[in-house]
């Protein structure tokens, strides 16, 4: 009669998956199985440890020796965690940094997660979120311009012709402009590029001495050139064109709601925290922040493989951003797209 009830409660347990009757807290209910210096191993915390061992565990619970065993290992583990907590290792750094976030978790679970929804969020909120980032959702029409300063005649035909086989991809000028063969350390630097711009501040962008060549090709579907110049012997080519974005509040409403949710927790839980904050002993030295040591660089991207697709199958524009579309094709189609 004792094996059937408590094969029936071992099964109820299991069923019920992690339900657990009214008023049993953290430390479970039930008879007292077990008592380890005062603290209670009941009915409840046995039958959680069968069902988190899963069936192997539920097995071994089916018979005598197996309760008993599975009841030792948990008075054990007890006993090692007072010990261990005796020896003062419940204060150390790794031990609370592994600790404190499952008894922070439950603790914001039990008493702070259900006083804030999403559903408070007020419209309003989500209007001023998008009217601060105005910016991020409209985007004029921009264009780019590629420059190369080269050595010689000989050298502006190689990359020409460089070009040419490529049918004056965007991305092999890039690289083209980021090799030795460009003469301007700047250009060098920025892959070539000036831009993305709207029209009138590429314009102004342009070194003086190039404009001339630059408002000759600017709006037409020339190819890349070679420009003489007192200042030297360059490449330019048109090398992208964005048509202008906008993405109305009712595109983006549903990510600037869950920003202002975000918003909304984090001044909620402020006020959580602040309210026994004082209760506390905190002791704070912000100017010894000073003091930290700088934090180390990133390391730098490694560099992009060498293109050898066609200009016409489309490119990917490392520095478009999410929302720009990016016009594939020639220089030209690219010049042309949206308008």
């Amino acid at each position: 009669m004792r094996r059937i009830g408590w094969l029936c409660l071992l099964g109820l347990a299991c069923a019920c998956g992690h339900d657990e009757p009214d008023g049993a807290g953290p430390d479970g209910g039930g008879p007292v199985l077990a008592e380890v210096n005062g603290v209670p191993i009941t009915e409840q915390d046995f039958l959680r440890r069968v069902r988190a061992g899963g069936h192997a565990a539920i097995t071994r619970a089916r018979t005598k020796a197996g309760r008993e065993a599975i009841l030792e290992s948990m008075i054990r583990n007890e006993l090692l965690w007072q010990e261990a907590k005796r020896r003062g290792l419940r204060n150390d750094r790794q031990v609370r940094d592994a600790v404190n976030p499952l008894l922070v978790k439950r603790l914001l679970a039990g008493a702070f997660e259900k006083t804030v929804k999403i559903d408070q969020v007020d419209a309003r909120d989500v209007e001023r979120i998008y009217r601060e980032r105005w910016d991020e959702f409209h985007f004029p029409e921009v264009h780019r311009l590629g420059v190369m300063k080269v050595r010689d005649r000989a050298t502006a035909t190689r990359l020409m012709r460089r070009l040419a086989e490529v049918h004056n991809n965007e991305d092999v000028f890039e690289m083209l402009a980021s090799s030795e063969d460009n003469l301007d350390d700047h250009l060098r630097a920025n892959e070539g590029n000036i831009g993305y711009l709207p029209m009138d501040k590429l314009q102004a962008a342009v070194p003086e001495h190039l404009r001339a060549a630059f408002e000759r090709m600017k709006e037409t579907d020339e190819e890349p050139e070679i420009v003489e110049t007192p200042q030297g012997l360059y490449i330019l080519m048109m090398t992208g064109h964005r048509p202008p974005v906008t993405r109305e509040l009712a595109d983006v409403r549903e990510g600037l709601r869950q920003q202002a949710f975000r918003d909304l927790r984090e001044k909620k839980l402020n006020e959580f925290v602040g309210a026994f904050r004082s209760k506390h002993d905190v002791d704070t030295h912000y100017d010894r922040l000073d003091q930290v040591p700088s934090y180390e660089a990133p390391r730098p991207p490694p560099p992009r493989p060498f293109p050898s697709r066609s200009r016409d199958a489309g490119t990917e524009d490392s520095d478009a951003g999410p929302v720009h579309p990016r016009g594939g094709g020639s220089a030209a189609s690219n010049r042309g797209a949206g308008r």
